[in-house]
């Protein structure tokens, strides 16, 4: 049988092990999580997110994937940077393989999703965000979000900007801090992770270009802001699945 949730949030498909001529079955979930989100769901309830062992595995998931409401659906691939392999969250070595011909990338924090009209596998970071609602300075957050997490959050794609407005909205006020800052010697926004900003969802009247200034997120619009980095706000860490 097939098992559905029918909440507003992001994919992943289980098995659970069966008595039956195939000890496993899958099971097709509509609800938005994180990678590591998605495996504790699935360890808690059945058994674990979903190993594709052959040919046969991949068109069940295919046929079921192509009733998600979103374009990847989570399984159990993950990626450990120190073997430098992809195996399965059940532990076992990817033998089968269905990789878009663009991956699979190489990076750590990196996790296996099916990609919904070809069933090809693709890459994604496992990136989670937490709102911290203490009020701090953008220092003052960015040390606390490297001593408990990993970084300030940083936001490079259209998904991760979702993510961030979710949070966000949560927040008790007007502006949440994030991990944007101005350096005034190279005239330029980059993140505390040293990327530069190439994504961009800045205000209509932004960015600032003064010394001293970091970046935080509206509540309500969810548009970048520049602000000066003295003030205090709550704030957005983010963590990173390093296996």
């Amino acid at each position: 049988y097939y098992c559905y949730c029918y909440l507003p949030l992001l994919l992943f498909i289980y098995f659970w092990s069966f008595s039956t001529c195939k000890d496993y079955e899958y099971h097709f979930i509509k609800e938005e999580k994180t990678w590591s989100e998605a495996q504790e769901y699935c360890r808690k309830h059945f058994t674990d997110l979903a190993t594709v062992n052959n040919l046969s595995d991949l068109d069940i998931l295919c046929d079921q994937v192509q009733r998600a409401q979103f374009d990847y659906v989570w399984v159990g691939l993950r990626y450990t940077c120190s073997l430098d392999l992809w195996y399965w969250a059940s532990n076992r070595l990817v033998c089968y393989q269905n990789w878009d011909s663009k991956e699979p990338g190489h990076g750590c924090g990196l996790a296996g999703a099916v990609k919904k009209g070809t069933a090809e596998w693709w890459s994604f970071s496992t990136y989670e965000l937490v709102l911290v609602p203490e009020q701090k300075s953008w220092d003052d957050a960015l040390t606390y979000c490297r001593k408990h997490y990993s970084d300030l959050a940083s936001i490079t794609n259209p998904t991760q900007q979702t993510w961030v407005q979710k949070r966000v909205q949560r927040a008790q006020f007007d502006y949440v801090w994030v991990g944007l800052r101005y350096t005034c010697s190279l005239d330029l926004w980059y993140w505390a992770s040293n990327r530069l900003v190439c994504y961009q969802n800045w205000d209509s009247k932004e960015p600032g270009h003064e010394c001293d200034m970091a970046g935080a997120v509206k509540k309500g619009t969810a548009e970048w802001v520049s602000l000066d980095k003295g003030d205090v706000y709550a704030f957005i860490c983010s963590t990173k699945t390093h296996a």
